[in-house]
């Protein structure tokens, strides 16, 4: 059971899109935890705050709160400030404005926005129960 954490709604949209609220799930491409983080992410991170986090301790329940943490820092790492921008950014990378990327991103900003009224107001333990 994930502890009680402050989510936003976007958070959780995101958290279903990624993992569907799992925080045990492992991608086809390497990404770990409830939010999917992938190296490259972990790697920013680390050069941006200074830290030596490793891509593992992102994974499982007990890397929830420090993914979700990881979600706003990455987003502040390049001025990801609407919820749209830092769902792309998420997804591709600093690289989702560049013509070939802004596809696939948008793609997935819609993905987003399907789970938003879903998780309104909701915890996460409610959306998965209903889901």
């Amino acid at each position: 059971m994930i502890s009680i954490l402050v989510c936003t709604n976007l958070l959780l949209a995101v958290m279903m899109t990624e993992s569907t609220g799992r925080a045990d799930v492992r991608g086809s491409h390497g990404e770990v935890g409830i939010l999917q983080i992938r190296q490259c992410v972990v790697t920013d991170i680390n050069r941006a705050y200074r830290e030596r986090y490793k891509l593992q301790d992102f994974a499982g329940e007990d890397g929830v709160e420090l993914s979700l943490w990881a979600f706003y820092a990455y987003a502040q790492i390049y001025r990801a400030r609407t919820p749209e921008q830092q769902c792309k950014l998420w997804n591709c990378g600093p690289s989702y404005k560049q013509p070939g990327r802004q596809q696939r991103a948008a793609r997935y900003w819609k993905r987003v926005q399907r789970w938003l009224p879903a998780v309104a107001g909701k915890t996460l333990e409610e959306v998965q129960d209903e889901g």
